[in-house]
């Protein structure tokens, strides 16, 4: 019982679940969702499509001069996946740490979302 009662003290809420996960793919899908479909597709009956992963996080510097480091984890090129998780993300803007959820909030405000 002891050890329940400890934990009750230690659970954390959503946004702060959201702020300790570590970097993975959908992290970086939220950003290329949140950005939208604006990325040259090369596909013939779609006319743009998301930003690919390498440019994330330079267009997020660019147009909305975010600092970021994008980390995904371990590329495994036989199952065309990202099969662990790194690090967190890391975002900054004018030299104030941010999270990603903030990140996300900058893109919708300025995106007009």
């Amino acid at each position: 019982m002891a050890d329940k009662k400890i934990l009750d003290n230690e659970i954390l809420s959503d946004d702060e679940l959201d702020n300790v996960a570590g970097g993975t793919v959908s992290e970086r899908q939220d950003l290329q969702h949140a950005i939208g479909k604006i990325y040259p597709s090369a596909w013939p009956d779609e006319k743009f499509t998301y930003l690919p992963s390498d440019k994330v996080a330079p267009y997020l510097k660019e147009h909305y001069g975010i600092d970021a480091t994008i980390n995904q984890g371990k590329y495994l090129y036989a199952l065309h996946a990202f099969v662990t998780k790194d690090k967190p993300n890391e975002y900054s803007r004018n030299g104030q740490t941010l999270t990603h959820q903030q990140v996300i909030d900058i893109i919708n405000i300025v995106n007009g979302k």
